[in-house]
């Protein structure tokens, strides 16, 4: 049997289609490694800011959802923030975007932040874009502004400044002392009592959450008091010597008060006897109530005993006056001691 030989055109075919299919597969290896997945969104900003480039993180509310892929100008000269979400986030069309510092003078990420329609859409589909951005507030911004505003001060006024607050100053170093040692004790007070400030905020918060559906109750009384108004100020003097009067007695109230407030403390003390001794006989009170109790009970049975030919052996009448005259001596004028 004779060997079986290909011609020149059939092998170099062959190797062609090969190499053909190795190139093929190699473009798909390659493009798939370097595709992108996920959701593109482009953000337009006025500027992107320094420390913002392809690699940049992503995030909502802290949490990193995918990062920039790149960062170029467009036709009108915007800086278009290209990014890629990892598959599964979705972003409402309300979100806005902005260019937030990770730290004082190091990098950034692009923050959004969802409106609403958050979790009901719709949502930003891929390939769109947001235009409604914030642009990054750089340190170098600040402090250009702080270096133009320091340099429009004319050093000789700030050296007058400094020597008249010295001049003012002088001799009064332990008064300065005072002062912060002062300040230094008000701000450990505030420190140590902490927890109910928060607890004021916290009340004050809880205040307002209640008067905010008291609208109208708030506005009726306004109202009120707008139309109280014009007469108390046509009444002015009125309201005046009234009040006049209210600090007078109010004066005259502290001044015997003050006069007597040793009677006073006396009055209180015998007070506090007094209550402390009744709670010590509370004991002795409920054993004589529940005697009495036991007396009427047992007076009660003696009443209701039967006595001969369908008698009671006890029977008590009682006569209460109803006339007021009678009642109570001089209701009624002047008496001789007999009405």
């Amino acid at each position: 049997m004779g060997r079986f030989q290909l011609s020149l055109a059939a092998r170099v075919g062959i190797a062609f289609a090969v190499l053909v299919v190795l190139a093929a597969a190699t473009l798909y290896v390659v493009r798939t490694a370097t595709e992108l997945s996920g959701t593109r969104i482009d953000a337009v900003f006025a500027r992107a800011g320094q420390g913002l480039d392809a690699g940049s993180p992503v995030k909502i509310r802290g949490i990193t959802v995918g990062k920039v892929t790149g960062v170029s100008l467009d036709a009108r000269g915007r800086a278009v923030v290209t990014t890629h979400l990892d598959p599964g986030v979705k972003v409402p069309r309300s979100t806005v975007a902005s260019v937030e510092p990770a730290s004082v003078f190091g990098p950034k990420f692009l923050d959004l932040r969802p409106g609403s329609g958050e979790t009901t859409g719709p949502y930003l589909a891929s390939g769109a874009v947001i235009t409604d951005t914030e642009g990054p507030l750089d340190l170098s911004d600040t402090l250009g502004a702080a270096y133009r505003g320091l340099d429009a001060v004319d050093p000789r006024e700030v050296t007058v400044i400094v020597h008249t607050l010295a001049q003012g100053l002088d001799g009064e170093g332990e008064n300065l002392r005072e002062l912060i040692g002062d300040a230094g004790t008000l701000v450990g007070v505030a420190h140590r009592q902490r927890g109910r400030a928060r607890q004021f905020l916290h009340d004050a918060a809880l205040l307002g959450t209640a008067l905010q559906d008291k609208g109208d109750d708030l506005v009726s009384i306004s109202s009120d008091v707008n139309v109280i108004t014009p007469d108390l100020l046509a009444r002015a003097d009125k309201v005046r010597a009234l009040l006049d009067e209210v600090t007078s007695v109010s004066g005259l109230a502290a001044h015997g008060l003050a006069k007597h407030r040793q009677d006073l403390r006396a009055g209180v003390h015998s007070a506090e006897r007094v209550a402390a001794l009744i709670y010590a006989q509370l004991g002795l009170a409920g054993d004589g109530v529940r005697g009495l109790n036991r007396l009427v009970d047992l007076l009660n049975e003696l009443i209701e005993a039967p006595g001969p030919g369908n008698t009671r052996q006890l029977q008590v009448e009682a006569f209460v006056a109803t006339d007021l005259c009678e009642l109570v001596v001089g209701a009624c004028g002047p008496t001789d001691g007999r009405r």
